[in-house]
């Protein structure tokens, strides 16, 4: 699989149902749960969230057939934050990742691009937006320069 774009068309609808799991979950951990992020990230635990399901079903219809399991967790980024170099190979339920991915849920003016420098491949982020990728390239995101907080939600896909 290479990198792969692809537009939600109901992203205006669940905008507001999604930022509210984020924020909930937020709410129940303060704490970053990742280390190689500035900003917020939660636990990989989000697609318990009713709120969640029907972006993880969009998700899911964009993998090739199998079955699959996801793990999303919201990510929130203030002026600076950004992330280091990192893959997603290993799965924190045991095992390997196939896939990894970002939606991109608010994306203010100065967010900074999705990079895969091995690639040489870099992604504008866009509001609705997925960027779907195979586990193992490494990517980075260069610190967030914009005024207002960039949020989306980041996941981990895991053949079963």
């Amino acid at each position: 699989m290479t990198v792969s774009t692809h537009l939600w068309s109901d992203a205006a609808r669940h905008a507001g149902p999604l930022l509210a799991a984020i924020a909930a979950a937020r709410a129940r951990e303060p704490r970053s749960s990742l280390d190689v992020a500035g900003g917020w990230s939660g636990s990989k635990n989000l697609q318990a969230d009713p709120r969640v399901h029907p972006l993880r079903d969009w998700l899911a219809a964009l993998l090739p057939d199998g079955t699959w399991e996801l793990a999303l967790w919201g990510k929130v980024y203030s002026r600076l934050d950004g992330v280091r170099a990192h893959d997603h190979a290993k799965s924190h339920r045991g095992g390997l990742n196939t896939h990894a991915g970002v939606y991109w849920l608010y994306v203010p003016p100065g967010s900074q691009p999705l990079q895969f420098p091995d690639l040489e491949i870099m992604v504008v982020p866009a509001a609705g937006t997925v960027c779907l990728f195979d586990a193992l390239d490494v990517h980075e995101v260069a610190a967030h320069r914009g005024a207002e907080q960039r949020v989306s939600i980041g996941f981990n896909v895991r053949a079963i």
